[in-house]
């Protein structure tokens, strides 16, 4: 591994470091955590990275299939398929059903060694015959690669140009709402309060890990808003301090559904959501 290689952070009590060189051949990963099956997912077609829990304690793997350039996971319990963007099955038994998710972290090998120096890191030792050196599709750091230009390989339900279709994006998912919010727009402001329809999150730039984090607003029956004053986040609600985690003391705020992925694959599974984040209320 190198210093800017893309990993991807799963934060748990053993924080555990997941190379994009290695998931990218395989897209799923088939792990435990708190005793709980956990499937750790990651499309390289629409860059979308997001952690499931299987039902029923299953287990979930590529079906080979494609929606809107997204990849298609199964159930080995009832080979029921869901695209993974959206995280709910479209054909099967399971038809309907939604998969609860959970949240991983973009960062590179350097920062994410040095944030947890005695996290796991995910053997290349899988028992496949891959060249876990190469990404088939470039690198996210090379202008010429797939990550950096031209839109989809394949056709799309949905369209819209608001950003460049490769533009990452921190999809927000309410329970009548969506939105996104531009990782550029993010970096730049570090904090950004998400007032829209049903959706209350607010989203934190970490410069440590160089990545973005969503979370609720709302917490014990109030809707917090929060800003930075002297370096500490703070919220204008019951007023404590928030590290970058979402934790004040024995508190912790709630992530917010929704995954890190391109513009093009958030709209073409939710050509409703708004892109946000212009709108933010720190003062």
């Amino acid at each position: 591994m190198s210093g800017n290689d893309i990993v991807f952070i799963l934060e748990s009590s053993t924080p555990k470091i997941i190379p994009q060189k290695i998931l990218v051949w395989h897209e799923i990963i088939n792990d435990k955590m708190e005793r709980r099956n956990i499937a750790i997912t990651y499309c390289p077609l629409t860059s979308s990275v997001v952690g499931y829990y299987p039902s029923n304690n299953n287990t979930l793997g590529v079906s080979g299939k494609l929606v809107n350039s997204n990849l298609v996971i199964y159930d080995r319990e009832t080979e029921s398929l869901w695209p993974q963007v959206i995280g709910k099955a479209v054909q099967g038994e399971r038809k309907g059903d939604t998969l609860e998710h959970f949240p991983l972290v973009w960062s590179t090998w350097e920062r994410a060694v040095k944030k947890y120096p005695y996290g796991k890191v995910l053997s290349r030792d899988t028992g496949s015959i891959r060249n876990y050196e190469r990404d088939p599709y470039g690198d996210y750091f090379s202008q010429d690669s797939y990550y950096n230009t031209g839109g989809a390989f394949f056709p799309l339900m949905s369209s819209d140009d608001t950003l460049p279709p490769k533009a990452m994006v921190r999809g927000l998912i309410g329970e009548k709402s969506t939105a996104a919010v531009p990782w550029e727009l993010i970096k730049k402001k570090g904090i950004i309060n998400i007032t829209h329809g049903d959706i209350r999150a607010v989203v934190f730039y970490d410069p440590e890990l160089d990545t973005v984090r969503a979370f609720s607003r709302k917490f014990r029956g109030e809707e917090l808003e929060f800003y930075m004053e002297d370096g500490k986040i703070r919220d204008r609600g019951i007023n404590r301090v928030w590290n970058l985690r979402g934790e004040s003391g024995v508190h912790s705020l709630t992530p917010h559904k929704g995954m890190d992925a391109f513009w093009f694959a958030w709209h073409a599974f939710y050509p409703e959501s708004k892109v946000v984040g212009d709108i933010d209320e720190d003062r």
